[in-house]
């Protein structure tokens, strides 16, 4: 027998606006459909005052880690604490984000994340890919960034990084005044890669 639910009462924000006046109908811990008087003799009904409201789940697009976890930990444990606590938060899907640490560290970090997407934490927020921060940062802007650690713009690293990610970095933070950063960013964008400015002194 499924595991049915049925939602009652809320305001419901999607991709069309807002919707008032429908149920929700859950199966198997996902949204099944979206109607006025559903019923199913099968489900359990859960009715909400009006001033209650259902929304999509979060991005989170730049996290370090969450629950006393950091990605750049490198390990299963670590990203399986931070995708179990970001959902308490609202967030259900997130880029696990690096610092600007040793080539080897990253690369610690980088196939960890790779291998956990593999077989992910189905009671988690999702692992969408990586954000990498850093290297490629302006020594004048490091922030919390590690500035012993701190490199220019480097394709073939990048390169070999993306296919150790299994193609899994979708976002990319560098400071765009750095030599070799334009044919860089050109590349990320060729390859469907967000480039984004960060840590850097362009004007």
């Amino acid at each position: 027998m499924k595991n049915k639910i049925i939602l009652k009462g809320l305001r419901i924000y999607g991709e069309q606006g807002m919707i008032e006046g429908h149920d929700i109908l859950v199966e198997e811990e996902r949204i099944h459909t979206i109607a006025q008087n559903l019923h199913d003799a099968q489900a359990q009904v859960f009715s909400f005052p009006s001033t209650y409201s259902l929304v999509p789940g979060r991005i989170d697009l730049h996290i370090h880690g969450a629950g006393g976890a950091d990605v750049m930990d490198g390990t299963r444990e670590a990203i399986e604490t931070i995708a179990r606590k970001l959902p308490e938060e609202g967030v259900t899907g997130f880029l696990g984000t690096t610092m600007t640490e040793s080539v080897s560290t990253i690369e610690k970090a980088i196939k960890n994340a790779r291998e956990y997407s593999l077989q992910p934490d189905e009671q988690g927020a999702s692992l969408l890919g990586i954000h990498l921060e850093g290297p490629f940062l302006s020594p004048l802007q490091t922030g919390a960034q590690s500035k012993e650690h701190l490199l220019l713009p480097n394709l073939p690293l990048f390169q070999y990084w993306q296919t150790l990610s299994g193609n899994g970095i979708r976002l990319v933070t560098l400071a765009p005044e750095l030599p070799g950063a334009i044919p860089f960013i050109s590349y990320l964008r060729e390859t469907g890669v967000v480039p984004s400015i960060g840590h850097g002194r362009a004007s």
